[in-house]
């Protein structure tokens, strides 16, 4: 009798569809500390001391730039494991100057979000202004909004031994500071205090002011440009008052204004009178 052979079915692979999604990060237990705090701390005790050993060419102060916040901030950040994420939460632009080739000012109001490896985070909201002739007002805007939030939230000082604005007499044992080239001697006070000063445009010269002499030429600004106009300026910048302005950013904010009163002039003077009927 002949034995039939079994045939045997052909094997053939198959893939099954998992429907499981990524899981996200774990929230931090009731009870427990959010891991961003203790994150966040430790940013503060790694990072260094970011000097301002660049100039602006124009206005001629030294600033911290973006590049040097970033040296010093990366390997910080990513030993512990913190991202920032920014998000834009209002924008808008303006053209100032001349008409033939306005300057594009982009003022952004950005949110940060400092995230640990748990989810935790903490934010920070800045407002970051640029300018440019160009396309690139908005890239300089965030830079600077970035720039200061990471400068701000995690006190990141200076090279210099003491606050540029303290009434404290800084100058015992030291020379003069050299700016643009040019020594500055702090100007001592009626009771032989001496006071930090800075180059600033006065007549259409160059003075050493210090910062209680620039607040009179800021409060002529607040005269001439009217309280929403001056408030507006000091707000693109994060003031809310004068006073709060750092000695080295004051020029930089009361060239602004005389933008500001200048293109309202220019466009009072182009403005043609209605005809009467």
């Amino acid at each position: 009798m002949k034995s039939k052979a079994n045939k045997e079915k052909p094997v053939t692979a198959t893939t099954t569809k998992s429907n499981a999604k990524p899981k996200a990060a774990e929230k931090p237990k009731t009870g427990e500390t959010p891991l961003i705090f203790p994150k966040m701390i430790a940013i503060m005790r790694g990072v260094g001391k970011i000097a301002k050993d660049r100039e602006n060419p124009s206005l001629k102060y030294a600033f911290r730039g973006i590049d040097d916040v970033y040296n010093e901030l990366h390997d910080v950040l990513a030993k512990e494991g913190v991202i920032t994420i920014p998000e834009v939460l209002e924008e808008r632009a303006e053209e100032r100057g001349k008409e033939e080739k306005p300057v594009i000012y982009r003022i952004l109001k950005i949110r940060y979000r400092f995230c640990a490896e748990d989810g935790s985070y903490v934010e920070t909201i800045v407002i970051g202004e640029g300018m440019d002739w160009g396309d690139k007002a908005a890239n300089k805007a965030m830079s600077v909004a970035h720039k200061y939030a990471l400068l701000q939230t995690f006190c990141i000082p200076t090279s210099d031994p003491k606050d540029p604005e303290a009434d404290k007499d800084i100058s015992a044992g030291k020379k003069g500071k050299t700016h643009g080239g040019k020594k500055e001697t702090p100007s001592k006070g009626a009771n032989g205090t001496s006071y930090p000063v800075t180059r600033f445009p006065v007549s259409g010269k160059e003075e050493l002011l210090t910062k209680f002499q620039i607040l009179d030429h800021f409060k002529n600004a607040k005269t001439h440009l009217g309280t929403e106009e001056y408030y507006r300026i000091l707000n693109s910048y994060g003031f809310e008052k004068s006073s709060g302005i750092a000695l080295e950013d004051m020029r930089e904010v009361y060239e602004s204004m005389i933008a500001a009163y200048q293109e309202r002039i220019s466009k009072t003077k182009t403005e043609k009178p209605k005809e009467e009927k």
